[in-house]
């Protein structure tokens, strides 16, 4: 649980997910529903809104937004582009989605691939106008609405970022492939046919393709994807980036409608916000800043809260507390309403 101070430095952003994304499990499934299909419905058409297109970069301008990245599985994906003598384009289009700020949100594999064949090649995703966190919170919340992978959380992830360098391609895949003849596939199935979703190559097989992306020399190929391994694995990983299952889960099929969703401003995310989503968060107050709220009376023998001083925090507004609501415990929810003024401490 956060402390205080960080709670009201986010809230006093106004905006839900600026600061720190809202992971799965935190989200309520039906105030996911309610949100999702409903940030027209409140008194500001444009809250919601965030512009989208294609977006594109070179792999080495891109941002992880998780960690959990399998060398074996990026390693098996490189060899199957054409540098390799496979069938596949280096780089290309990720079939997900990235923020403003060049953090995608899937596709760490494809990404981590091509890194490793060639950090500068080109990369495009559906690009919308928001950062990253707040781009998460926004996925997580239709991904919850939907109830995709249940609604304990999103996909479970293994290996690690950090795994990626030199040392552990030649101990963990080169070495393996010369002592049993064959590469490790990678640990994660397909969920139709139970097989591995980057199976590994003979040693044969190996040596040939690696020979090829070293223009005719096996260790020259070697050492470039040895070089580029070490560059993924001191790419940083921010601190706010959740572990993969409190990600969202976006089946390429669906990027466009749930990014069309997103630009059009259809998924409540901000205040103000919807009678739909303000009683799914059991607050009934009005949302609209534009409705102008009568002053509490004020109570004999009570003296009103004085304007704060220069340099100190605003008390939060209402929608600041409705946003609040969304994904803080009681006990921090009720110390912010008695600064609000909202409530009085007895």
């Amino acid at each position: 649980m956060k402390s205080f101070l960080e709670f009201w430095n986010q809230v006093k952003e106004d905006t839900l997910g600026q600061k720190d994304p809202l992971v799965l499990s935190k989200i309520d499934p039906n105030l996911a529903k309610a949100a999702v299909g409903s940030g027209q419905e409140d008194n500001d058409k444009q809250d919601d809104v965030a512009l989208m297109g294609k977006g594109s970069a070179a792999a080495n301008q891109l941002k992880p937004s998780q960690s959990e990245i399998i060398l074996v599985k990026a390693f098996n994906m490189a060899l199957m582009t054409k540098p390799f003598g496979g069938d596949y384009d280096v780089g290309g289009d990720l079939k997900s989605i990235m923020s403003k700020d060049n953090f995608i949100v899937d596709g760490h594999h494809r990404w981590a691939s091509t890194m490793l064949v060639d950090p500068t090649a080109n990369i495009t995703a559906t690009q919308i106008n928001l950062p990253g966190p707040e781009l998460i919170s926004a996925l997580n919340v239709w991904t919850k609405a939907n109830d995709i992978k249940g609604n304990s959380g999103g996909q479970g992830g293994s290996g690690s970022i950090k795994d990626f360098n030199g040392n552990n391609i030649q101990k963990n895949i080169i070495d393996v492939a010369k002592q049993t003849g064959k590469s490790p596939d990678s640990p994660d199935l397909d969920e139709k046919t139970g097989s591995p979703n980057a199976p590994g190559y003979t040693w044969e097989e190996l040596q040939k393709r690696i020979t090829l992306f070293g223009q005719g020399d096996f260790e020259k190929g070697l050492n470039i994807l040895k070089a580029n391994a070490d560059k993924v694995g001191a790419t940083p990983v921010e601190s706010w980036c959740p572990a993969r299952v409190e990600m969202p889960v976006i089946d390429k099929k669906v990027v466009a409608d749930v990014a069309g969703k997103i630009a059009r401003g259809e998924i409540d995310i901000k205040p103000p916000f919807s009678p739909a989503t303000q009683a799914a968060m059991g607050n009934k107050q009005a949302a609209a800043p534009a409705v102008q709220q009568k002053a509490a009376p004020q109570v004999a023998g009570q003296q009103q809260a004085p304007a704060p001083a220069a340099g100190q925090q605003q008390a939060p507004t209402t929608p600041q507390l409705q946003a609040a609501s969304m994904f803080y415990d009681d006990e921090t929810f009720n110390e912010l309403k008695v600064l609000a003024g909202v409530v009085i401490r007895d």
